[in-house]
């Protein structure tokens, strides 16, 4: 049996008519501040959500066809969605494919500056078909939204939960391209500029480009050196600062740097040259996504395409065949990739 609403009042030592006002966005009345968090702590801790049949009887019997047509987007960006360099592009894929259906993306929100609270009011507020992830989300909040929303399809590089529909571009097998291609180059020591955060799981890791690094690292190696190694968000301001300090300390520098992003090799290679270290004379670089900057980049930049925008097409068509009915099983959709070389990595003349 599921968590009940009476389940939480229970636990929360207040009737169930405020636990409800509270969840329906309807606390200003309805409780203080210290009770309100205490309800929402709880039903964060009890994993409990909305009878959704229920509220499919409440709106319409069985037998009818409505369907309210409605997409929500969930994405990782701390950025708006149409003012990422990566997800943006997914997202001028995703309004092109919705542009030609009778549904409608009545919401997107990042979820890095949300709260818990936000996205349920949201997903109450609105009662979506379905719902797009974009980009890495967190593990707790995934499985929320499996309980609370029938259809879900995830699309990046990343592989998150066979459950679910995916649409991704292999990031394990990209980045070991490029580390390939670093080391046809002759570059034989190799560092990393990325989130090394999931290393506690190397079972099974979900930042698949660190993965991938330290499996190329114990293929050729048999270690990864530490001293080459930089963890930093995927931001390019946050990336300049990581490598400014790294730099000020290190004893050693790689041939070449392999960074997750192109937003952290923009704000790696700054640094570097803010040291009068040469790029690619001195180091190389590549980057991951092959964002429109990499063209116009002084040096521009060598890079692992991603194919943004048919991931965006391609989300949407898993999700709306899924919602229709054409399909009652999870299936995942691998688009290619590609690497494309510039400048940042090439070999010495």
């Amino acid at each position: 049996m599921g968590i009940r609403m009476k389940d939480v009042a229970e636990r929360a030592g207040v009737s169930v008519s405020t636990v409800s006002r509270v969840i329906n966005g309807e606390a200003k009345n309805a409780a203080g501040p210290e009770t309100v968090k205490k309800i929402w702590d709880i039903v964060k801790e009890m994993g409990y959500s909305p009878n959704q049949n229920a509220k499919n009887l409440v709106k319409c019997s069985e037998d009818q066809e409505a369907k309210t047509k409605h997409i929500g987007c969930l994405y990782s960006s701390s950025f708006d969605l149409n003012n990422d360099p990566f997800f943006s592009c997914i997202g001028l894929g995703m309004q092109r494919t919705l542009g030609k259906t009778d549904y409608n993306m009545v919401f997107s929100m990042p979820i890095g500056h949300i709260s818990y609270e936000e996205i349920y009011a949201n997903l109450h507020k609105y009662d979506v078909d379905g719902i797009v992830l974009l980009g890495r989300i967190d593990k707790a909040l995934l499985t929320l939204l499996k309980k609370y929303v029938k259809y879900i399809v995830y699309a990046g590089i990343d592989s998150v939960d066979p459950t679910i529909d995916e649409v991704v571009c292999d990031g394990f097998e990209g980045s070991l391209s490029a580390l390939d291609h670093l080391r046809n180059g002759g570059n034989h020591k190799i560092g990393f500029v990325g989130s090394t955060d999931d290393l506690e799981d190397l079972e099974h890791p979900f930042e698949q480009r660190y993965a991938a690094y330290r499996s190329f690292c114990l293929k050729y190696g048999g270690a990864i050196n530490p001293e080459w190694v930089v963890n930093t968000k995927h931001r390019t301001s946050q990336a300049y600062e990581e490598m400014k300090a790294y730099l000020k300390t290190a004893k050693t520098l790689p041939q070449a740097f392999f960074c997750a992003n192109d937003a952290i090799a923009f704000g790696v290679m700054r640094a570097l040259r803010e040291n009068n270290i040469m790029v690619p004379q001195d180091i190389r670089v590549v980057g991951f996504d092959n964002v429109e900057m990499t063209e116009f980049f002084v040096p521009q930049l060598t890079s692992v395409g991603i194919p943004r925008r048919r991931l965006g097409e391609q989300a949407i068509s898993v999700l709306i065949e899924r919602i229709e009915g054409k399909r009652d099983y999870p299936i995942q959709v691998k688009l290619p990739f590609e690497l494309i070389e510039r400048e940042s990595s090439q070999k010495d003349k």
